[in-house]
């Protein structure tokens, strides 16, 4: 699959996620092939086995995960920051995240933060753009724990 390029190709392939119903008929859970640690916003840990994304990417995003434990690279890549979230972009109210349409993912957030450089591990980001997703290091205003599935946006 080739990754959308702008609001309007990303609507076309992936729905409008402000529409009633868009969760319903295109989020699904995905069972992970190792478990992921999701630190909540008061600072308690829980342990995933599965997450929820886009249905037309969850083959993608179950091969990027089972690449990392294929290659024994869970211990670079065990927390998870989220993935579904209909919100804006952060700090641009106008313009929609591609979270909102479960087509991006966040990962070992607390040491890959919004405007930083961060710490991700080449392997990791190799692995998921080798799979179509755009990695958030490589932009003007850095995002290094963000990977989505979307081009010029």
């Amino acid at each position: 699959m080739t990754p959308p390029v702008g609001y309007n190709q990303i609507v076309q392939m992936f729905g409008n996620p402000t529409q009633p119903g868009f969760e319903a008929k295109y989020v699904v859970p995905i069972t992970l092939p190792y478990p992921l640690i999701f630190e909540d916003a008061v600072g308690f840990r829980h342990v995933l086995l599965k997450i929820r994304c886009h249905k037309f990417l969850a083959g993608e995003i179950q091969a990027c995960f089972q690449e990392i434990k294929d290659n024994n690279l869970q211990g670079l890549c065990g927390y998870f920051g989220g993935c579904y979230n209909v919100r804006p972009v952060r700090g641009v109210k106008t313009k929609l995240s591609t979270h909102a349409w479960a087509i991006a993912l966040d990962l070992n957030p607390a040491t890959n933060p919004l405007g930083s450089i961060g710490d991700m591990d080449h392997q990791i980001i190799e692995i998921w753009e080798a799979h179509g997703f755009e990695w958030g290091g490589r932009w003007k205003r850095k995002d290094p724990q963000h990977f989505q599935f979307a081009r010029g946006y």
